[in-house]
Parts: C-alpha cells; sequence; structure tokens
C-alpha cells in the first residue's frame, strides 16, 4: 500500500514539475519572451503624485469644501476582495475603509485637507493584516503633514468608530469658505432621517447632506463626480505605466487563448486560459466579469455565462481586461476557434478591423468620442452594412481606475480611452469586436495594445498553434 501511494504520488507531482521547469517560451505567445514569472514592479503612486490630484481638484471647485468618503465593506467581505472608492483611492492612495477625505478650497487653492483614517487594531490585523492608519507614515504617502491625519477613535463606552472630529472639519471649512458642499455619489434614494450624521450607513453621502442641510437651511450641495471625473481623464506617466501592465497581462490571456484554441473546448476553459495568464504577470485580479462567447453568443453584448461547448466554425469573442495597480484594461479580439476564418466571417473581421482603423486615425486632441464613433461607423456602412442594426453600442470609452473610467467627451493629451467597434451578425449566429487601447498625445494617438494580434494572418497563424 505504501509502494502504491508513492507511485501515485509521483504521478501527480512529476508532471507539476515538469510543467513548472518547462522554458517560457512553450507557455508564452509574446514575440518578445521574458522570463517566467514575469512582474510588473507594482508600487503605489507617491506622495507628490496624490497632492498633485488634489491640488488640479480644488482648481475646479473654486470655493468650497469636498468630502469623499469609503464605502462601507460589505458584511461578506471575506468572499471578495474589498475595492475601495475609485475617487477616495485616487486622491488619498488608501485602500481601506473607513476613510474620508475633507478638502477645503479657497479661489481654487487648497486652503486644508485633512485625511480622517481608522484606529490601529489588533483584532483587525489578526483577521484582515494591518492596514493603513493614522501616523507619519501615512502623511508621507498622502502628501500630507502629520497633523492633516486624523484617527477616527472609538469613543469610550460605545462600539463603533466616533466622526465628530470628520463632523467638525467639514463644519470649519463650511464657516470659512460659505460652501458649497461638494459630494460624491448623492443619489435620489431613501435617506437617513434628517438630522442624523452617521457616515457608517449604507447611504454615507446622504446622511452627510441631510445633516448639514438640516443645520444650515441655505447650504448649496453640488456633485463632486464631474469634476473629479475632469481630474481623472488625464492620465500620469504612474498611471500610464500601471494601465500598460494591466494591458501586457490582458494580451497574454488572449495570445494563450488564440494559440489553445480548437473545437470543443468551452467557454469556461478559454476564460480559465485568461485568468491564469493574468496573474502569472502578477495581476491583482480581473477588471470586470470576463466575456468568452463562441458563436451565437457573441451577439449577447455582456455574455458571461461562459458554458458554451465550441464547435468547428465558431468565431469565439474573448472580452477580457486584467487589473494592475488597481488600473483597468479592456481588450477584445475575436478569433476562429478551427483557426480558420470562413469567407464570411472574413469579411465581417475585416470590415471591422478597417472601422477601428479609421476611428484610430481621426483620434487626436480637439475630437470627440462622437467623432469616432462616426468614423467607425461610416466603414461599416460603406462595406454594406446597416450600422444601426448591426453595431448598437458606442465605439469608445474612457479607461483607468474603472473600466469605464469618467471622462469628458472632447480629447485632451493624456486621456487614454477604447475603441472597440463591431459587427453582430444574429441571423448568422456569430459576432465580432475588436478592442485596442489608445493614450491620446499632442500630435494624435499611440496604441498601448498595439502587441496583440488582431490581423486576419496573424490570428490565423497564432490560432491552434499549441495543437499543431
Amino acid at each position: 500500500m505504501r509502494m502504491l501511494s508513492i507511485v501515485l504520488l509521483l504521478a501527480v507531482v512529476c508532471p507539476l514539475s515538469f510543467a513548472q521547469d518547462a522554458p517560457a517560451a512553450s507557455r508564452s505567445t509574446q514575440n518578445n519572451p521574458r522570463p517566467f514569472p514575469y512582474q510588473h514592479p507594482l508600487r503605489l503612486p507617491d506622495g507628490s503624485e496624490l497632492k498633485s490630484r488634489r491640488e488640479a481638484l480644488a482648481a475646479r471647485m473654486g470655493t468650497g469644501v469636498a468630502l469623499l468618503l469609503s464605502p462601507e465593506k460589505p458584511s461578506d467581505v471575506g468572499l471578495m476582495r474589498y475595492r475601495p472608492d475609485s475617487n477616495v483611492y485616487y486622491f488619498t492612495g488608501v485602500e481601506t475603509d473607513p476613510v474620508a477625505l475633507v478638502l477645503v478650497a479657497k479661489d481654487g487653492r487648497i486652503a486644508d485637507e485633512k485625511l480622517f483614517l481608522p484606529p490601529d487594531s489588533a483584532s483587525y490585523a489578526l483577521w484582515n493584516g494591518k492596514r493603513t492608519t493614522a501616523g507619519p507614515e501615512a502623511a508621507a504617502a498622502a502628501g500630507l503633514q502629520a497633523d492633516q491625519v486624523v484617527t477616527m477613535s472609538a469613543p469610550r463606552g460605545r462600539p463603533g468608530t466616533n466622526f465628530t472630529a470628520l463632523e467638525e472639519a467639514i463644519s470649519a471649512g463650511l464657516k470659512a469658505t460659505g460652501g458649497p458642499l461638494f459630494l460624491d455619489h448623492v443619489s435620489r434614494g431613501s435617506r437617513p432621517k434628517a438630522g442624523s450624521f452617521d457616515p457608517r450607513t449604507s447611504t454615507r453621502e446622504e446622511s452627510v447632506r441631510d445633516h448639514f442641510v438640516e443645520k444650515q437651511k441655505d447650504l448649496k450641495v453640488q456633485g463632486l463626480g464631474n469634476l473629479a471625473g475632469t481630474v481623472r481623464s488625464i492620465k500620469s506617466p504612474y498611471e500610464i505605466e500601471m494601465i500598460q501592465a494591466a494591458i501586457d497581462a490582458s494580451g497574454d490571456g488572449v495570445c494563450v487563448m488564440m494559440a489553445n484554441a480548437r473545437p470543443g473546448l468551452y467557454e469556461f476553459e478559454f476564460m480559465g486560459m485568461a485568468l491564469g495568464a493574468f496573474f502569472e504577470r502578477g495581476s491583482s485580479g480581473t477588471a470586470y466579469a470576463p466575456i468568452c462567447a463562441s458563436g451565437p453568443n457573441a451577439c449577447v453584448l455582456h455574455y458571461d455565462e461562459n458554458r458554451r461547448r465550441t464547435v468547428e466554425g465558431d468565431l469565439v469573442l474573448c472580452d477580457v481586461g486584467a487589473e494592475f495597480g488597481r488600473y483597468a484594461a479592456d481588450i477584445t479580439r475575436t478569433f476562429p476557434v478551427s483557426g480558420k476564418f470562413s469567407d464570411e466571417q472574413k469579411r465581417v473581421y475585416s470590415t471591422v478591423l478597417a472601422a477601428q482603423a479609421a476611428a484610430a486615425a481621426a483620434l487626436k486632441p480637439g475630437v470627440s468620442l462622437n467623432d469616432l464613433h462616426g468614423a467607425a461607423i461610416k466603414v461599416i456602412r460603406e462595406a454594406g452594412f446597416d450600422p444601426f442594426r448591426v453595431l448598437p453600442h458606442g465605439v469608445s470609452h474612457h479607461v483607468g481606475l474603472d473600466v469605464h473610467d469618467p471622462g469628458d467627451q472632447r480629447m485632451v493629451p493624456g486621456m487614454v480611452i477604447t475603441i472597440e467597434p463591431g459587427i453582430y451578425m444574429q441571423k448568422e449566429g456569430f459576432g465580432v469586436r475588436i478592442e485596442d487601447i489608445y493614450l491620446v498625445t499632442a500630435d494624435g494617438n499611440r496604441c498601448l495594445s498595439a502587441q496583440i494580434p488582431k490581423t486576419v494572418e496573424a490570428v490565423e497563424a497564432l490560432c491552434g498553434r499549441v495543437a499543431r
């Protein structure tokens, strides 16, 4: 029995060991081989960059008080990775909860700012690990002075966190500036009782709004989202570095899927290949639920079931994006599971590729996202397709901390966007979408995902390479 156990153990371990020792080229499809595993350096934004982001927000505000609050951790956070609010993270660099930033602006400059962080807790650290708490280290990381970082301490005799200092900071800022109070994510849904102040509730911004409006009837409350979104739409070199890392991981995933393509694979097997490549690259996860849609499923724009088994002649549309340093990628490729496009598939694919090229050629400072959409539609129409029937979505959106990042319609250098035209042939049972990420430059644009194969010849050469 012992000898049998050893034999079985070797049967399991040896193939795994061989796989780990296999040369990188056998598992990598990039033209530029890298050591396996390959990791981009993951680093956080430094304090000076965070400070400049807040200065840009103050310039957009003019005069008033901005409050940014982290979202409450869900009760089942153990089942998922906690994701901080993108605006909170963008302006503070802090990923935990609770976090609050009070930014007081006067005539377009920062008059005062305070970052509120949770208290140190041995119990929290035991279950979740160490989190960012108030102190010189946190102040330096955020680009603040030590006295500008405040602990939200738990009051004696009561559980929870004391938000009195946060309320006082907001009140002082409103008194100094006369308002308005800028709040993020203020909806029109149900609210806590007027006059209460408990940012721990699920409607934190509304709790703040109702509390201060009750105290100051003439207080003006404005949305912060558009102001913050305009600041976030211009990417720094650090942000472009993180987005590029996410793109590279996504590109590896796409190439692995193509190289291993063959009829009979399930959609979830393609998804597994992509996820494996993401994590080989040191990715922190996916930017959104992967779409691996074969045959008619490609005509469902946000398809995510990924359960169908592919058959001979299918096209597989894979829309996947890794996340790196909280920054997202968004890449789509469509490829033939059998290794060759049919004549009709090739006609549709070539049209989508030409539509993307036309939109990319039009991308430069001053043009709008609508202009890019128009350039793509023109090509699709001239190829004999009705764009209103075959292309039901826009062809561009901003990318950054969110896969659909906020940003203005009009292009400015430093913006990062996708171009993703598609043609969906409902009756024929297949769809094609091609999506890349572009950086707007002073004299045009640069495709950040140009290394991922997409011509008919390159895709056919790569598809099924492992099986050949």
